[in-house]
């Protein structure tokens, strides 16, 4: 189709918004913005992206079900706003996760369930505010044997499992204290879930950025 096509006078007695309005619902708009996409059906906002489904706003990523923001990330399911996660389900806002379910706000953990706030954690089950421990239950330590026969006997988890689960994890982290914003490796930044960033000011899930206002799901960006 030809954009010309949709030409039209300019009436000097109505508003340009109004006209604008007109002209932009009248003209043809692209369906989905892809490239460099294979076999990524229901997807939009993709680039290098491989083997996935119904995803939003994903970048050199394999292999996503059902998520939205990802970037370099690889078999994830169900998950928001996550940065180099591999074999993860139900992430948010996280870097460098491995094999991880129920996670949010976390950097480089591994083999854990249901946590939030930690830092270098692995095989942690319902833990908040952890940094480089492993074997721990509720915040407390277990040892191995242990918590693998716990993991063990939890077996595979159900709606009635996950739902005690988390009643308990909502106690714990109910008298624990919380950060305000979380900025890693960030200068001079606020906002919230920012990677490697400097001088960005009310910027959310960025990674990379130097020198940027107001900007959001944003990789790389230099003054913008």
């Amino acid at each position: 189709w030809d954009a010309f096509e949709h030409g039209r006078d300019f009436d000097f007695k109505r508003s340009f918004a109004d006209q604008f309005y007109e002209l932009n619902v009248s003209v043809p708009h692209m369906s989905l913005y892809t490239k460099n996409t294979d076999n990524a059906y229901y997807s939009n906002y993709t680039l290098n992206t491989k083997n996935s489904y119904l995803v939003y706003a994903c970048t050199n990523s394999e292999d996503i079900y059902f998520s939205k923001f990802m970037y370099q990330c690889r078999n994830i399911m169900d998950s928001l706003s996550l940065f180099n996660c591999e074999l993860g389900y139900e992430g948010i806002a996280s870097e460098k996760c491995y094999r991880c379910q129920f996670f949010t706000n976390c950097r480089n953990c591994s083999d854990s369930l249901m946590i939030e706030e930690c830092d270098g954690c692995k095989n942690c089950m319902m833990c908040f505010g952890l940094k480089n421990k492993e074997y721990y239950v509720l915040n407390q330590y277990v040892g191995k044997e242990r918590y693998e026969h716990m993991r063990q006997e939890l077996g595979q988890l159900s709606p009635s499992k996950l739902a005690l689960m988390q009643k308990q994890f909502e106690t714990l982290k109910s008298k624990l204290p919380h950060v305000q914003s979380h900025l890693y490796s960030s200068e001079n930044c606020s906002g919230d879930n920012l990677f490697n960033c400097k001088d960005c000011f009310s910027c959310f899930d960025i990674t990379g950025a130097e020198n940027c206002r107001y900007c959001l799901i944003t990789n790389h960006a230099v003054s913008c």
